[in-house]
């Protein structure tokens, strides 16, 4: 799947997907689901209702994936909380206390995802992955792309690797509307296989998990962590690349295991 191209139209208004095997892409309409059909998905043992998008595009991945697959997008109205056990005690604070405490003095972090395994986005820095990279090069002589890792937000001009870890919040302010975007840091990210798979072949090649295993675990279950969820305080806006990027307030660092651990 890693193959899978998928882009949206300028206008935002045509998802557009591409497998390698094929001469044409596919286009379906954002706006309008092409094929009206309930049906429903499994994620984390949880069933949700979703909107199949046709036998066209199906067949077309399922002859390249080479097993049956549909293609589904949420419903109108489709509510699914993020996986808050996954977040911290600082972002669980502030949910408490807008959520449960209406709390107003703060802005009110949007519990809404789709279809992720956890959170709607994913930041990571440059610095922090050229500090991952160096890791990565000396241990299995190469260095790896950011894509493995697939993070909805990338930034530059950091000056300490993993100083994302401690952002409470960040605001993003867009350079063409003058609109800000204010995103609350919910917690580091555990990585599983995936950034162990070449995305250009599809493949497994390095054991970047394993690296990651050396320097970078948790200390509460030992889960390798890089990167950090995101939730946003509204459900829609725009950000660019090139967008100024402020970090708000501080956080503790994640606890992390101690050296002498990660060699026994």
């Amino acid at each position: 799947m890693a193959l899978i191209e998928a882009t949206f139209s300028d206008d935002l208004q045509k998802l557009r997907i591409k497998v390698p095997t094929a001469e044409k892409a596919i286009e379906l309409d954002v706006k309008q689901p092409s094929y009206p059909r309930i049906d429903t998905v499994t994620l984390w043992k949880e069933e949700y209702n979703a909107v199949d998008q046709g036998d066209e595009v199906a067949k077309y991945l399922t002859d390249f994936l080479k097993y049956s697959v549909r293609l589904v997008r949420t419903p109108e109205g489709f509510k699914r909380e993020p996986a808050l056990e996954f977040s911290d005690s600082t972002f669980n604070q502030v949910v408490t206390a807008t959520h449960h405490q209406g709390d107003t003095s703060v802005p009110k972090p949007i519990l809404s995802v789709y279809y992720p395994d956890a959170f709607p986005f994913l930041l990571i820095t440059e610095q922090s992955m050229a500090a991952v990279n160096d890791k990565v090069q000396t241990t299995l002589g190469q260095s790896i792309d950011k894509i493995r890792f697939r993070p909805n937000i990338v930034i530059n001009g950091t000056t300490t690797p993993f100083v994302e870890d401690t952002w409470k919040s960040v605001s993003i302010v867009n350079k063409d509307s003058n609109t800000t975007d204010v995103f609350y840091g919910a917690g580091p990210c555990p990585r599983c296989t995936i950034p162990n798979v070449n995305p250009e072949q599809g493949k497994k090649d390095v054991d970047v998990r394993g690296v990651l295993n050396t320097f970078r675990r948790d200390a509460r279950n030992g889960e390798p962590l890089f990167g950090v969820y995101l939730i946003c305080t509204k459900n829609n806006g725009t950000i660019r690349v090139g967008d100024e990027v402020i970090p708000g307030e501080t956080k503790p660092n994640p606890a992390l295991m101690q050296e002498q651990e990660y060699k026994q």
